[in-house]
């Protein structure tokens, strides 16, 4: 009986070593098949960037006095302006109102957003 003990403990043992085995190798696989994708993709994005880059050194740019008509929607410099700004106007303001965080509550955190507020819509 001792003998037949000692072979299913070997028996099982083995099925463990061999299972965590198969684990690892499947683990370092994932590891380097991410890493490669990672590093293609990098690769891929710097090269576009690169490209883009050299190419849109040759361009002009369509705004200002080089502006011309049949390229994209005209808009005016002070809407174009003021939608640029909006959200730096808007989000504090919003998040000072809407907010449940207890230190938008804080009176100092509050005059300090105000006064922010102030400034950028002076300006």
């Amino acid at each position: 009986m001792s003998n037949l003990v000692h072979e299913f403990t070997i028996i099982v043992v083995v099925i463990v070593v061999v299972v965590v085995v198969v684990v690892v190798v499947v683990v370092v696989v994932v590891v380097v098949v991410v890493v490669v994708v990672v590093v293609v993709v990098v690769i891929i994005i710097i090269s576009l960037s690169l490209s883009f880059s050299i190419f849109l050194r040759s361009q002009t740019a369509p705004y200002g006095r080089y502006s011309r008509s049949g390229w994209g929607a005209f808009v005016p410099g002070k809407v174009a302006w003021v939608v640029q700004e909006l959200p730096s106007f808007v989000v504090p303001l919003l998040v000072l109102i809407y907010t449940d965080c207890p230190k938008a509550s804080i009176p100092l955190n509050q005059l300090a957003v105000a006064l922010f507020l102030f400034h950028y819509f002076q300006r």
